[in-house]
């Protein structure tokens, strides 16, 4: 439940200027994703790749108004005429955005062929036993959470 200390105070009937979006752009800048389908009340990827983990019902659990009156975008939010601070409650879903990083590296291999018993002096070596060099690449993939910094391979 909210803390009532945190409810934007408002005169029922008027309006308010509404901030979402500024808080929105700081959080982005944090590392958060917005996701503008499940604040609307759909379902968003997101929301799908997280299956049963997700326990929210977007129908009734979103921010996204009624014919752009308290949507997360409008201007301003305006207040009811009732005396609950409660029903008036806007959802807004982010998630931690994640970059793939990708990190690569070669190694030059030189692969040399001896008999058995050593190199036999004096008897040239066939065209199959000559020394070959060849080069090896490596390619290593993490996905690193923009919020936490943790990192996953």
């Amino acid at each position: 439940m909210a803390d009532p200390q945190n409810y934007q105070n408002g005169i029922p009937n008027t309006t308010v200027t509404n901030r979402t979006q500024s808080v929105i752009g700081y959080l982005k800048g944090l590392g958060y994703q917005f996701d503008k389908e499940a604040t609307e009340g759909q379902q968003s990827n997101h929301v799908k790749s997280l299956g049963n983990e997700f326990t929210f019902n977007l129908s009734e659990k979103n921010f996204k108004g009624n014919n752009g009156v308290n949507a997360w975008n409008s201007k301003d939010l305006s207040f009811d005429n009732t005396e609950n601070p409660n029903d008036q409650n806007y959802y807004v879903y982010l998630y931690h955005a994640v970059r793939t990083d990708h990190q690569y590296k070669s190694v030059k291999e030189r692969v040399s062929y001896y008999y058995e018993n050593g190199p036999k002096q004096g008897q040239p070596v066939p065209d199959r036993f000559q020394p070959k060099d060849y080069d090896l690449y490596f390619v290593r993939t993490q996905d690193v959470d923009l919020v936490t910094g943790a990192k996953k391979d």
